[in-house]
C-alpha cells in the first residue's frame, strides 16, 4: 500500500482528489472489491478446499500429492471407499528435505480431533544432523489405517526417486 501510495501523490497534484489518497481509502478499495482476501475461497468448506486445491494443482510446482474428496473413488484403491477424504501435500523445498535426509530415518505421527470435521493430519518427517525433526509431507484423512497409508507413501515415493530409508518409526 505505501508503494500505491507512492506513486498516486507522485502522479496526482494534491490539489486533485487522487493526491489526497489515503491508506483507509486503499483499506475500502480493498474490502469492497475483495482485493487481496485470502482464506475462504467459499462459504461451504467441501467447496474452498476443493478450489484452494485446484489453484495449487495449476501452480507450476503444484505440492498435491493426493486429493481425494468425499463423494469420488480412488482409482485402483478399493478399500478406500467414497465416504473418505485425503489430502496430501508436499511442497519443493520439503521434497529436498525428503531426498537430503530421508535416507537413514522417516518418522510418521498423526493427531486427530483437531477440526470439527475429525480429519486426522498425518505427518511424514525425517531428521536432520542434529536430530531436528522437520515435516516432508503431510496428509490429511477422515482416518488412519493401512488403506489409507498406502497410497501416501506411494506418492511420496514417486515424487522423490530416491526415498528410500534404512529405519522407519511411528
Amino acid at each position: 500500500m505505501a508503494k500505491i501510495l507512492d506513486e498516486t501523490r507522485e502522479a496526482y497534484s494534491s490539489g486533485q482528489r487522487f493526491g489526497l489518497t489515503t491508506r483507509k481509502d486503499l483499506h475500502n478499495i480493498c474490502r469492497d472489491y475483495e482485493i487481496g482476501k485470502t482464506g475462504v475461497l467459499h462459504s461451504d468448506d467441501a467447496t474452498s478446499v476443493t478450489l484452494m486445491v485446484k489453484n495449487m494443482q495449476d501452480s507450476p510446482h503444484g505440492p498435491v500429492l493426493i486429493f481425494k474428496p468425499v463423494g469420488d473413488e480412488m482409482n485402483g484403491y478399493k478399500k478406500i471407499g467414497t465416504e473418505e477424504f485425503m489430502l496430501a501435500i508436499m511442497n519443493d523445498a520439503q521434497e529436498k528435505l525428503l531426498e537430503l535426509y530421508g535416507k537413514q530415518c522417516v518418522m510418521i505421527d498423526s493427531t486427530h480431533g483437531t477440526n470439527q470435521y475429525g480429519f486426522q493430519m498425518t505427518t511424514l518427517m525425517v531428521h536432520d544432523e542434529n536430530h531436528q525433526g522437520m515435516p516432508v509431507a503431510i496428509l490429511f484423512s477422515s482416518r488412519v489405517a493401512t488403506e489409507i497409508l498406502v497410497p501416501f507413501f506411494w506418492c511420496n515415493k514417486e515424487k522423490s526417486a530416491q526415498f528410500q530409508n534404512e529405519f522407519f518409526i511411528k
